[in-house]
């Protein structure tokens, strides 16, 4: 499909948008008379957890990022989770447990996105600390359904911000 980012905002994005750039930190309100000839090689759509995420791991592989996000902060999904994010003490228990919660909720559970969930937040910790000296993490939950096997090695981070 070839599209330009033209007909792209014109076509699917809303015009309450907020257009950022990773490199440049700076956001701009999108209007209906906003001009946009900028080229990026990576767009990231949403700025919660994951999109924020990916903005920085293709900002630091040397991408040009443009960061698009129709909230006026960003955070998404994320920000509904208290900013807090799984990393399990064993991976192979915490699947365990998540399959089991999908049981418990009698919801529809697709194993290979399952599996792609409990590696990535395998891999979590190390690209989180591998972010800097800045990055601090904290303990603030547990399993929400204790009963469930594994639910012990499940514990939710969230960032630790600088005060002030």
């Amino acid at each position: 499909m070839n599209i330009t980012k033209r007909q792209f905002l014109k076509g699917s994005v809303a015009s309450a948008f907020a257009i950022g750039s990773v490199a440049s930190a700076s956001a701009k309100a999108l209007t209906p008379d906003t001009k946009w000839d900028d080229e990026a090689d990576v767009v990231v759509i949403g700025f919660g957890g994951a999109g924020a995420s990916a903005a920085i791991t293709a900002h630091d592989a040397g991408s040009n990022v443009l960061i698009i996000e129709k909230m006026d902060a960003p955070g998404g999904n994320t920000a509904v989770s208290a900013g807090g994010f799984m990393i399990p003490d064993d991976i192979n228990q915490a699947r365990k447990y998540l399959a089991g919660s999908y049981q418990y909720c009698h919801a529809e559970m697709d194993e290979q996105l399952l599996d792609a969930f409990c590696k990535g937040t395998g891999e979590l910790r190390d690209w989180l600390t591998g972010l800097g000296d800045n990055v601090g993490m904290f303990v603030y939950g547990y399993a929400g359904f204790k009963n469930l096997e594994g639910a012990d090695t499940i514990k939710r981070y969230r960032i630790r911000g600088q005060k002030g």
